[in-house]
């Protein structure tokens, strides 16, 4: 759940599930969502602009898809307080995202894991124009990103798998541990 002001909040979940609401909780509004996969993460930079990221992790335990057109990895936006949502990036089948954090309107970072074999690595995917485009990294200095924070353009904080903490000061373009 992400709350851009005092009343303004976006959940999201399984099935692609958003809610909204603008009384905190009081009432709560179900969007149409463009996916049916799972949304994990959301981040709503202002009370207009959200991003939600997810996707569906079923390959990590059953295997990759069978159907190299259906896109694992995933993040939506919305411009409009979240009544109408897109999908602006879509990662490979081996991929998913678990977190997504937006320093502002422009600059997100989404993180999670990608099954480069023979390892499961960390997938990051920035984006520096308000989800226009995406750049995906993939991060072998850590086998899995679970959450990911940017408090501002160019600083983030991920924590991933066994501990792990890293640091972007580069708006998620590198990463370097943290002892």
């Amino acid at each position: 759940m992400s709350c851009s002001g005092t009343n303004a909040c976006t959940a999201v979940g399984e099935g692609g599930t958003i809610l909204t609401t603008t009384d905190m909780g009081s009432s709560r509004t179900r969007q149409t969502s463009p996916t049916l996969q799972t949304l994990r993460s959301v981040s709503c930079p202002s009370q207009t602009t959200c991003y939600a990221a997810g996707g569906n992790a079923a390959w990590y335990f059953l295997g990759p898809p069978s159907s190299s057109t259906t896109p694992q990895a995933l993040v939506l936006g919305t411009a409009d307080g979240g009544r109408t949502w897109l999908i602006l990036n879509a990662g490979d089948n081996a991929s998913f995202f678990e977190s997504i954090s937006c320093a502002n309107q422009s600059v997100c970072v989404a993180v999670g894991e990608t099954n480069v074999s023979p390892n499961i690595e960390a997938l990051v995917a920035v984006t520096a124009n308000g989800g226009t485009s995406w750049t995906n990294h993939v991060n072998q200095s850590i086998p899995a990103t679970h959450t990911v924070s940017c408090p501002t353009a160019t600083d983030c904080y991920a924590v991933g798998e066994h501990g792990a903490i890293e640091r972007s000061s580069d708006g998620g373009a590198t990463w370097a541990g943290r002892p």
